[in-house]
């Protein structure tokens, strides 16, 4: 078969197996980067070149700040890999696009089907509406008491040898829906180097920390119920679920990748940490102890210098095992950039050149990891460095274009210092609006919310946002600004209460080290400081007349 023939067999497939939804620019980015493999001239496949060619962009089109061709080459990853994993992948060509990489991989199928998909009848998607309207009742009957009637555990998990381990156990549902939704909440994980997706389908492996199961069920002729729960399967418990509603015109794999798979990472990772913390560190592998150390919103997470320097030796415990680490290095220079620019002790030059050398070694070792260059933007911004932090933001969603929580500071993080259009606070503000109000996420977004607000000089929707982030956790640079909005707004003496309550967890945190290093350092790439950096300086003063 020549190679026209077996892209044409490929789309063809691909389009009737509906991963691609409706969208027909998908279906034409699939066909024009596979062309250009196959012609030799896939080194030329470069975001520039799709969105001129593709996505019909101006000539003067920046990918640096246009994410739509990142955007659409992920949802096209996240489809071809729901394709590839389901039934449906019956023709002779298989693909895979690469996490941080536009051209595909295009290898020949072992087993290939021996007729064309074009040859075959397709279901008459009318038909299939009408048989599943005219079966809902029993369908969602059916499928509910099998799900439930399911074994929620194993066997308890032994002491893996690696990161995360999670089992994809039991999703039940109409078949075809239910391969879509298991393949993208697997290819969700998957971009995730620190979780492990030992199994799909039967029981958990005894080595299994968690497992993910779900249900798909037709609510009527145009509706989906999709229903996952995450189980510990140590403590034999629920940890989360979530439902979703989705109409049979929605592209069903992507919305169940943002709605679902972002979440559903950072819930993995937050009852990851819950589980290991009791553990001997000395019990633990490498990629546990990186677990362990990066930040997420858990009932163990402490808002304390002890525990951010208990966080930085499981990283030096790490590196002693394995200089080469490259998530190690990376944390380190996260944790250490933080510390070093608002806690007195660690602010020196020694410590700054050793934050450089860790975001040296973390990009050197392993440049392709998301998390790696996750944690890398983070230190930048620690540093002042908001343009070296938002482009390491732009490369993470090079690497993971579902990563939405770096898509969310790719845009807030230059506005640091700046007062931000009105755009930039609405979308900051509609990102947080569509996450589950109990989303560790939310720590994050509801503090860049306040911040973006107190440059606009909206002082009550500031504070609005941070009494909300503050219930969820705290850290310096977030009490510190939640007294400094107070002292703005003439609460002074509340200002010194909040200060007041975390001293025993930080106890040389102080307002003035604030206003003379911590904010110019983050403010050192602005054209205009001055607003913020007063902010605090204001703050100290008050502070120190209370005295």
């Amino acid at each position: 078969m020549s190679s026209d023939a077996q892209i044409e067999e490929y789309l063809a497939c691909v389009a009737a197996s509906e991963v691609l939804g409706k969208s027909e620019r998908r279906l034409s980015l699939l066909e024009y980067i596979l062309r250009q493999e196959l012609s030799g001239q896939g080194e030329h496949l470069k975001a520039y070149s799709i969105g001129i060619d593709v996505l019909n962009k101006p000539e003067d089109f920046d990918p640096s700040i246009d994410s739509g061709v990142r955007v659409e080459m992920g949802r096209l990853r996240t489809a071809l890999a729901s394709f590839e994993g389901s039934d449906a992948a019956q023709c002779d060509l298989c693909v895979e696009i690469p996490t941080g990489s536009y051209r595909p991989i295009i290898t020949t199928r072992k087993s290939p089907a021996t007729d064309s998909p074009a040859d075959k009848p397709r279901p008459n998607k009318k038909i299939l509406l009408m048989v599943a309207a005219a079966s809902a009742l029993v369908t969602v009957g059916v499928v509910a008491a099998v799900f439930f009637l399911v074994p929620l555990f194993g066997d308890r998990p032994g002491s893996p040898a690696t990161g995360v381990r999670l089992a994809m156990t039991s999703f039940v549902g109409e078949p075809t829906a239910t391969a879509q939704v298991e393949a993208a909440l697997s290819a969700s994980l998957i971009r995730n180097p620190s979780i492990a997706v030992v199994s799909q389908g039967g029981d958990a492996p005894r080595y299994a920390e968690f497992a993910l199961r779900g249900l798909v069920s037709n609510l009527n002729r145009t509706n989906k119920r999709i229903h996952i729960e995450l189980l510990d399967l140590q403590h034999h418990r629920l940890i989360w679920s979530k439902s979703l509603r989705v109409t049979n015109e929605e592209d069903l794999a992507q919305i169940v990748s943002d709605e679902l798979g972002n979440e559903l990472n950072l819930r993995l990772l937050g009852a990851a940490k819950d589980f290991l913390e009791d553990r001997d560190p000395e019990s633990l592998s490498a990629e546990q102890l990186f677990v362990m150390a990066t930040w997420v919103p858990s009932p163990t997470a402490a808002n304390s210098l002890v525990w951010e320097e208990q966080k930085i030796a499981l990283m030096q415990l790490a590196l002693d095992r394995d200089q080469d680490l490259g998530t190690a290095h990376s944390v380190m220079a996260d944790k250490l950039a933080q510390l070093a620019n608002f806690y007195p002790r660690y602010n020196t030059p020694e410590v700054q050149d050793v934050v450089l050398e860790h975001i040296r070694r973390a990009t050197e070792l392993q440049p392709f990891h998301p998390d790696v260059m996750f944690n890398i933007a983070q230190a930048h911004w620690h540093a002042g460095r908001v343009d070296d932090s938002t482009a390491a933001m732009l490369r993470v969603l090079d690497l993971d274009p579902g990563h939405d929580l770096a898509r969310f500071l790719s845009i807030v993080i230059p506005y640091t210092c700046s007062v931000p259009p009105d755009a930039v606070v609405e979308q900051a503000v509609a990102f947080d609006s569509a996450l589950s109000p109990d989303n560790p996420a939310r720590w994050i977004t509801l503090n860049w919310i306040a911040w973006l607000k107190l440059n606009t000089g909206d002082g009550a929707g500031s504070l609005e946002a941070k009494q909300l982030a503050s219930f969820i956790f705290e850290t310096p640079y977030t009490f510190v600004g939640h007294a400094m909005i107070l002292n703005t707004l003439g609460r002074t003496e509340e200002a010194a209460a909040v200060l007041e309550r975390q001293q025993s967890s930080w106890p040389d945190i102080t307002v003035a080290h604030f206003a003379t290093v911590t904010v110019p350092r983050l403010c050192k790439e602005s054209a205009d400081p001055e607003p913020l950096i007063s902010e605090y300086e204001a703050l100290a003063t008050a502070i120190e007349a209370l005295r």
